[in-house]
């Protein structure tokens, strides 16, 4: 249910949260930062370098159906924005048509379409674009997640793709 899942995003934060308080000590040659980053990719099962990233997230009308069911997705891509070790990302917002993040970068340097989101001031203020541009978004239309695959098939370079739909 709607509520099982918002616990376990919170329960999710708080395992990120715990995590990396638990490490404060590196360990020989191993940096906190590369420890917490280590930690966080465990939590969720990643695998990929997350260098290069591409997220794609479902804005269909199945996903605004119920409105607790939106927040609560907004609230995941947010969270996984804000705890991930994501050095440069692209988002795609997918229904009928894909909307891309960043499409005129009139104020955000980029390379080769994606962004820098990396721990640097730079790339906190462009992770909080992000998750600014996610906010506005208003879920409709339907789900086109070949459009949205393709799209991210077209960024050199990309390592790691991670894909949020509810699958409708």
């Amino acid at each position: 249910t709607a509520e099982e899942e918002l616990i376990q995003i919170n329960k999710l934060k708080s395992e990120l949260a715990n995590q990396a308080l638990q490490y404060e000590k590196p360990e020989k040659n191993e940096s906190v930062e590369v420890q917490e980053k280590v930690i966080r990719k465990e939590l969720v099962g990643i695998k990929g370098k997350l260098e290069r990233v591409a997220i794609l997230f479902d804005t269909s009308g199945s996903m605004g159906n119920d409105e607790k069911r939106w927040i609560e997705a907004v609230e995941i891509v947010k969270t996984w924005l804000e705890y991930l070790p994501i050095k440069e990302c692209v988002l795609i917002a997918f229904s009928t048509n894909v909307r891309v993040f960043p499409d005129k970068p009139d104020d955000i340097k980029y390379e080769r379409g994606l962004i820098n989101v990396s721990n640097t001031i730079e790339g906190s203020q462009n992770r909080k674009k992000l998750i600014e541009f996610i906010k506005d978004i208003k879920p409709s239309g339907d789900t086109n997640t070949q459009a949205a695959l393709e799209k991210a098939y077209s960024y050199p370079g990309i390592d790691t793709i991670i894909l949020f739909t509810d699958g409708r």
